[in-house]
């Protein structure tokens, strides 16, 4: 535990070293975040301060710390990006900061939606750091970050304003450094244009506070990155290369085994040698010229042995990095031991050239190298003799690095005296050798350091002549001996060092001057660093040539019109190094237009990856200048290396095997052309075999066929070998393995022609699994490949064994063509009979493969085995094969496999477009395959032939929550008493009457009475009675059962049914000849239904409500019949298809629980709509007025709920439903007309329950008071429109008898207008209801449900209802009174549930589980969802 009580944390006490080490690994390694802390208080009151921080690409900081003894062997530097639109496209800007070149790189560019482009830019220029704007939470941000990520960068989020372009002119003027001749102002340079990129500049600038350090003031340069100077690699060619090494570098630069290119390369001497390799590696080059340039001068040094070592172990060792010593001179952090450093590195140069000068004359070794040095060696000539003539060039070979004492008096003074304190130290030297008996300047060493200044120094040998001598002190011991001193010596020491420590301060002011003009050199000392970090590299290139088992070859560089790529006994050169290696090297020959692709197929382990690889990266090799591990290789240039090698998932990152395995081939597929170089190793490995073997296969041919490009596809999918008997320019290769005595031997050759065996178990017996496991996996592999590895005449070759297995297919389909085209009348015996007689003709074939098969099943030989009823159920749809295991026994199991199922879910998947999990993940859900199957079949191909459109925003097939959110897609509708209310995207609040009509039947023409029968759910499946082999086959569904359901129809949209209906009548003069409909409809009459019957004045229809089928069962044929007509009228199938789109659809509480499962079947399989909603009411009028816990009176025209909502859910057993609306008060009306006049009494109630009438009624205050003074003494007189027909003007063209009767007629009404809503009041009993359905709450809860009470509902608006609905409230729980509150919702009713539906957001729940239905909660449902797991949450 670090600090005191109560500061006490837990930590670990590091020494400097340690320290160091620790923050280097962190930032440099890691990659992460790192803050430093300093305590400025007291122990007991402690003060912590953020002294340092920094990132992997802002090491400002820490270069103290991380540098100080040490040289960057690493490049650091930190990118931007800001995205844009530019019409339709895409545009990236992005800005990278090179903090130890000094420079930015910035560019514009298209990409698309997979940043595809930005992934290639990011591993050209290997950022270790990343700038985003915060707060972009798009689909589109997600996508960068996960590009960026996968790359192995840190995500920095930064505020948008910070990415403001305002003040980005200026900050460059501050920073850049012009060239000559060129005008000092930023505005006129071309890269300000970008202006994207000029954003991200600006965060870069402002990240790294760039312009608060002075030593940044015109110390920059600026350029535009050309991507087409370099051939484009993306992030899984570098790990699947093994380019670079995954361990930390550190150990990779201290010359450990090599386990990747770069490091097998990296012979570097200099520190700006390993940064420009590590970028080079980067960056293959696709100019001819500058590639054989290279070669050139590497050619050079791998023939000139003497040059290559004089070079390597001379000459660039004595280079320090030049680079960093720049940038120390800008910022004024330097010292004169950095200057002489530099001083001592140019004096050598001119050695180095003339040995160039002298090996070789040629073109490429003066321009790049001799030829610069010599003009920067030119330019240093007066730092040169300024260091000459200001610095003690004696003392600094002593390690004292101090400014010469004739530049002033008082330093000549502290020399003389520091030359007699030396003087004085040697005379101890032989004093001592005197006293200890060793000879001095041999035996006994005076020596100095900054350290400790002078000691004497033995050898550990020696060390004993020291002992029991009190006037020696021992300073420390090590390997190189005993350093010590005697008194005299520490006295003349202290003297020196306090001296030498004068002579310091004294010439801080002349170092401050020397530094000051040493810091104008810094742009030929860059650029001396960055000759010698070319001459470095290709040195390397060249050692690693020479001292590689078997030197490597020049590559014939071609442009890239010549189409060629051959390979010579090409090696993989990290490979060929390893100990007890003796490697097999093989030939790659590709030509344009004869052969481009190679299949390779072979055991495991018998070297498969191993070859593609070495093409791979030979073919980099050759691209950044180096000589490739061949016999000899002619390459032409290539644009790109794509590769997809090896299982490697991202769980941090959410990313399984199978999706890297996507994304990174989704790349190859959008990027390649035919100048590119793909390398694929066992592609379709994450998923089921017959999922990878499809999409290995669809890839391969893409690859080959349509884009042309140089490929190496290794697979153990060995049906994709096909592919070269249908395009010629693909060839088959294979590693070669001998197997004597049931052993497995490897060859590692690989030669032309097919392997049909992986030999998994071979090598599994080879690693010494046990011999049960051996003896099962070969039974297993006998069962699972499907009979595949039959052995049959003909299968030991693998051409004859495909021939020979393609016409049994053949032979198999044809005679499924047959079954198919039986008599559809036939019985079962009769189908057994004409199957047998097939399977006859099929057997006088005498197929092998087919007879291996009947022979290789014992079971009844009067039917097929197993095996081949797959393969022809597989051609059924999903209710055939359902119907077939129902009617007939030997296909009652297998039309149960879940291997059938598995199967036959992949054929569908190859029918749709929607996503969906791969067989493993599925497995893993526990789901049923049969279900899903029959799900995503009832989708896809009942009704219209549907093809579902697709999203323009995220590009799916059902939309995510940014896109059903934003693009206001959703669709409401709430089936009321009266009307039915609906919202669609396009005409906003729609209504419609919810009355439907069915005739009754006439006694001599109809006996028989309409059953509904009981509809069953989607999940059972039973057989219809019919004699058709269609209806055998077909599930009983709602969708197949025929009803007489055509003689529905909608009461107002058909004038043509009731014009029939009322002749009907007239013809007959009589009602009594029609008997009453079934009985299911007379559950769905309410009071509006029989009033509109009179009014109408056809009692031989039945009007029933819709509204009432969704509280009752048994009656969802009809709300389906509704819903048909309602989507049809409104125009609202082709919407609800739609990616985006949600049906809303508004419950009541007392719904059905089955009726419920089947709405979801319909809308799901018949509407075919995306993703549905069911919203309980009350929630509606909570999510307009944005409350979560509140009391909803909910009173309609027919019925009233009262429900408790706490945090957004109705509470279960806290809800009730009353029998009493709006409706009544026109019913009591009616009732208080029988003591009117006799025209009054043929009034239908419905006249009543009108806004005209509603608006006159009232609820009074105090019923009481008003009876006993009298209020209500005046009359009101009302006109009510009566006539029978006038609902229906708009439709019918005929006349009535009842047309002469008069159109108006008017009422007087007096105290019934308030006695009547007293009536409905009383008869809702709504106070002691609230009281009953909030008891036992908690206080708290209690609270907040009678502060907020809302009322919504047609009732509702009765003037005086709120009012009195308080003073009752108050009156019955007084302790509430003072905290209680009624609010109405805003608008009518059906606008208010409408709207507030549209405030319901889409719910979010793991991918990998069914969405969960929470009773009082809104239940949401994608079409995705469904298919995997129906509505089996609704069974809870």
């Amino acid at each position: 535990m670090l600090g005191a009580e109560p500061y006490k944390t837990e930590g670990v006490i590091l020494n400097k070293s340690h320290f160091e080490a620790f923050i280097r690994d962190l930032l440099l390694v890691k990659q992460y975040r790192v803050e430093v802390y300093i305590n400025q208080g007291s122990v007991k009151n402690q003060n912590w301060i953020l002294e340092y921080k920094g990132s992997p690409g802002n090491l400002s900081q820490f270069e103290d710390i991380l540098f100080a003894n040490n040289d960057i062997a690493l490049g650091v530097s930190v990118i931007a990006v800001k995205l844009g639109i530019e019409g339709k496209s895409r545009i990236v800007g992005l800005s990278c900061l090179d903090t130890v070149a000094t420079s930015f790189s910035v560019c514009e560019f298209q990409d698309s939606e997979s940043f595809s482009n930005l992934e290639t830019l990011i591993v050209t220029l290997n950022p270790k750091e990343c700038l985003l704007i915060q707060g972009e939470g798009s689909y589109e941000f997600d996508a960068l970050k996960q590009v960026i990520e996968r790359s192995n960068v840190l995500v920095t989020l930064r505020k948008k304003s910070e990415f403001s372009n305002d003040s980005v002119v200026q900050d460059l003027n501050t920073l850049i450094k012009f060239k000559k001749g060129q005008q000092e102002n930023a505005q006129s340079l071309p890269e300000v244009n970008l202006t994207l990129a000029m954003s991200a500049t600006s965060a870069l600038i402002k990240y790294l506070d760039l312009t608060s350090d002075e030593g940044n003031i015109h110390q920059f340069s600026i350029e535009q990155i050309k991507q087409s100077r370099y051939l484009k690699l993306d992030t899984a060619a570098i790990k699947a290369l093994n380019i670079e090494p995954r361990i930390d570098v550190s150990s990779n630069l201290n010359g450990n085994v090599p386990a990747s290119i770069l490091t097998l390369l990296d012979k570097c001497r200099t520190s700006q040698g390993h940064r420009l390799i590590a970028q080079w590696i980067r960056q293959p080059l696709k100019d001819l010229a500058l590639i054989k340039e290279r070669h050139d001068i590497v050619e050079i040094l791998v023939k000139n042995n003497e040059l290559r070592s004089a070079l390597s172990e001379d000459h660039l060792r004595r280079i320090p990095d030049l680079q960093q010593l720049a940038k120390k001179l800008c910022r004024k952090k330097a010292h004169l031991q950095d200057c002489y450093k530099i001083y001592t590195s140019v004096s050598h140069l001119p050695r180095l050239i003339q040995q160039l000068s002298d090996a070789s004359d040629i073109t490429a070794l003066k321009e790049l190298i001799i030829n610069p040095l010599k003009e920067l060696v030119n330019d240093m000539d007066k730092f040169q003799q300024m260091i000459e003539q200001t610095i003690d060039l004696d003392a600094a070979e002593k390690g004292d690095f101090l400014v010469r004492p004739d530049f002033d008096d008082e330093l000549k003074e502290l020399k003389e005296e520091m030359d007699e304190m030396e003087e004085k130290v040697q005379s101890q030297l032989s004093k001592v050798a005197d006293d200890l008996g060793l000879e001095s300047g041999k035996s006994l060493k005076l020596e100095t350091n900054q350290q400790f200044g002078y000691y004497f120094r033995i050898t550990l040998k020696e060390e004993k002549i020291l002992r029991n001598k009190k006037y020696y002190v021992i300073l420390d011991s090590n390997k190189s001996g005993v350093r010590f001193r005697n008194n005299k010596l520490s006295e003349l020491n202290d003297e020196y060092i306090a001296a030498r420590d004068k002579y310091t301060t004294q010439q801080k002011t002349v170092v401050t001057e020397i530094i000051e003009i040493a810091a104008g050199y810094t742009s030929p000392i860059k650029s001396i660093g960055d000759v010698i970090a070319c001459l470095d590299v290709l040195v390397a290139f060249a050692l690693a040539a020479a001292n590689a088992h078997k030197t490597y070859v020049r590559p014939e560089m071609l442009s890239s019109e010549h189409g060629e790529f051959n390979l010579v006994q090409v090696r993989h050169p990290c490979l060929e190094i390893q100990e007890g290696v003796d490697y097999i090297a093989n030939d790659v020959y590709f030509k344009r237009d004869e052969v481009h692709c190679y299949i390779i197929t072979g055991p495991n382990m018998g070297g498969k990856s191993t070859y593609i690889r070495s093409a791979g990266v030979t073919a980099l090799m050759a691209h950044i200048g180096s000589f490739v591990p061949c016999d000899k290789a002619t390459i032409s240039l290539l644009d790109c290396i794509l590769a997809r090698i090896g299982a490697d998932d991202s769980q941090l990152k959410g990313l399984s095997t199978f999706m890297m395995e996507m994304i990174e081939t989704a790349a190859i597929l959008r990027t390649a052309t035919s100048n590119s170089l793909v390398i694929i190793d066992e592609l379709g490995r994450g998923t089921s075999t017959y999922e990878g073997c499809g999409i290995a296969w669809s890839i391969a041919e893409h690859l080959a066929k349509e884009i042309k490009s140089y490929c190496l596809f290794a697979t153990h999918f060995h049906e994709i070998t096909r592919l070269s008997e249908e395009i010629p320019t693909v060839k088959n290769q294979h590693v070669t393995a001998l197997i004597q005595n049931d052993k497995l031997t490897l060859l590692y050759k690989v030669k032309p022609g097919v392997c049909d065996q992986s030999f998994g178990i071979h090598v599994a017996k080879m690693a010494n699994f046990p011999d049960n496991v051996i003896e099962f996996a070969k039974r297993k592999q006998t069962e699972l490949e499907d009979y595949q590895g039959t052995v049959f005449e003909g299968s030991d070759c693998p051409q004859k064994k495909r021939k020979i297995i393609k016409e049994a297919d053949g032979l198999i389909a044809e005679f499924l063509n047959k079954c198919k085209t039986l008599d559809k009348s036939l019985t079962n015996a009769q189908l057994k009979d004409k199957i047998l007689k097939y399977k006859t003709e099929i057997c006088s074939h005498k197929n092998p493969y087919i007879e291996a098969l009947l022979s290789a099943v014992t079971m009844d030989p009067a039917i097929f085995p197993e095996e081949i009823w797959i393969k022809i159920l597989l051609h059924c749809d999903v209710p055939d094969i359902i119907a077939f295991g129902s009617t007939c026994k030997y296909l009652r199991k297998t039309s149960s496999s879940e291997y059938l199922w598995k199967i036959k879910w992949l054929q569908l998947l190859s029918q749709v477009q929607f996503k969906f999990p791969d067989i493993k993940q599925l497995q893993s859900f526990s789901v049923n395959f049969k279900e899903m199957c029959y799900r995503l079949h009832m989708i896809i191909t009942l009704g219209e032939n549907v093809r579902f459109p697709k999203c323009w925003n995220c590009n799916g097939y059902t939309c995510q929550r940014n896109c059903v959110e934003e693009l206001n897609a959703k669709v409401i509708i709430e089936i009321g008493n009266k009307y039915t209310w609906a919202i669609t995207p396009s005409d906003c609040l729609k209504r419609h009457f919810s009355m439907f009509a069915v005739p009754k039947h006439f006694n001599k023409e109809h006996e028989e009475e309409v059953l509904i029968p009981n509809i069953p759910s989607c999940s059972t499946c039973p057989i219809s009675k019919g004699k058709s082999l269609a209806r055998k086959l077909k599930l009983l569904g709602f969708h197949d059962t025929e009803l007489p359901t055509t003689r529905l129809f909608c009461l107002f949209c058909n004038p043509f049914q009731l014009f029939k209906e009322k002749k009907k009548l007239i013809k007959l003069h009589s009602y009594l000849s029609f008997t009453k409909t079934n009985s299911i409809y007379q559950k769905l009459i309410n009071g509006y239904c029989t009033d509109t019957v009179k009014i109408l004045g056809i009692p031989n229809i039945e009007v029933f409500s819709p509204a009432e089928a969704l509280l009752n069962s048994g009656t969802f044929l009809i709300l389906k019949i509704f819903l048909d007509h309602l989507f049809h009228q409104m125009d609202l199938n082709v919407t609800l298809k739609k990616p985006n789109a949600v049906l809303m659809f508004c419950e009541p509480l007392a719904i059905h629980p089955v009726l419920r499962k089947q709405l979801l079947h319909y809308l799901f399989q018949e509407i075919k709509v995306a993703r549905v909603c069911l919203v309980p009411k009350p929630l509606t009028a909570c999510a307009i007025l944005d409350i979560e816990t509140c009391i909803v009176v909910d009173s309609g025209a027919l019925s009233t709920t009262v429900a408790v909502v706490i945090g957004g859910r109705v509470m279960p057993q806290r809800w009730k439903l009353l029998p009493v609306g709006g409706w009544h008060v026109a019913y009591h009306l009616k009732q208080a007309m029988h003591w009117k006049r006799k025209e009054y009494h043929q009034i239908p109630i419905s006249y009543l329950d009108t806004l005209a009438v509603k608006e006159r009624c009232r609820l009074s205050y105090n019923i009481k008071n008003e009876e006993r003074e009298g209020v209500q003494k005046i009359k009101e007189h009302i006109n009510l429109r009566i006539d029978s027909c006038n609902e229906f003007k708009q439709f019918w063209h005929f006349t009535f008898e009842e047309q002469n009767e008069p159109m108006y007629q008017r009422v007087s009404l007096g105290s019934e207008l308030y006695i009547a809503p007293e009536m409905m009041y009383i008869s809702l009993g709504l106070p002691e209801v609230i009281k009953e359905v909030t008891s036992g709450l908690p206080e708290d809860i209690m609270h907040d449900c009678l502060s907020h009470i809302l009322l919504t509902g047609g009732n509702t608006d009765l003037s005086g209802f709120k009012s009195r609905l308080t003073k009752d409230l108050r009156e019955l729980l007084p302790e509430y009174s003072e905290i209680l509150e009624i609010r109405n919702c805003p608008g009518t009713h059906g606008w208010n549930v409408a709207m507030g539906s549209t405030h319901v957001s889409l719910a979010t729940h793991p991918d990998k589980t069914p969405p969960e239905y929470v009773e009082g909660n809104p239940f949401w449902l994608s079409r995705e969802e469904y298919v995997l797991f129906g509505c089996d949450s609704l069974e809870q």
